[in-house]
């Protein structure tokens, strides 16, 4: 939240932390104006990342890697301008909870096929501007492909000209 006492990071450009090994634990970030703070290598199981705030900055760029056995917990996103959060194709056993997310535009959660035992439980998702008159394109809240079940529960979703919630699986 924002009461930590870590410093933001801020203006990152480029690759900041690169994850090519398992099972790392981040707590306490503050991400703010920056690229993505992760850009994964490979893919990698059992990542957990606690407590951190972004502002304007998004927490992953996936590569199309999977995530195994990720643990996002209490990750608040503000001044979302992009999709920030893109769980990639064939991840599994992800549990995203206790999130708040508040954006414009296309700012929502995707989840891509091939996904099993994902969790997305107790977060809101806030578009404060849908951008519907610029793009002519609606937007989801929380989108979730064709994949296994998925478990999602206390997840609200507002502002979106699309629809809040699209299931396929």
């Amino acid at each position: 939240n924002l009461e930590l006492h870590s410093p933001w990071i801020t203006g990152g450009a480029g690759v900041f932390i690169q994850l090519a090994a398992d099972y790392h634990r981040f707590e306490g970030l503050k991400v703010k104006d920056s690229d993505p703070l992760f850009t994964m290598a490979q893919d990698c199981t059992g990542i957990q990342i606690h407590d951190a705030v972004f502002s304007n900055a998004a927490l992953i760029d996936t590569k199309g890697y999977r995530m195994i056995g990720w643990i996002l917990r209490k990750l608040t996103f503000l001044n979302v301008i992009f999709n920030a959060l893109n769980i990639p194709l064939g991840s599994s056993n992800i549990s995203l909870q206790d999130f708040s997310r508040i954006g414009e535009g296309d700012m929502g959660i995707r989840v891509e096929a091939g996904h099993s035992d994902i969790e997305i439980i107790g977060g809101r998702i806030i578009n404060e501007n849908h951008r519907f008159n610029d793009s002519e394109v609606p937007y989801n809240g929380l989108y979730l492909a064709d994949g296994d079940e998925a478990i999602v529960r206390d997840v609200s979703v507002s502002g979106f000209s699309g629809a809040a919630h699209h299931f396929d699986c």
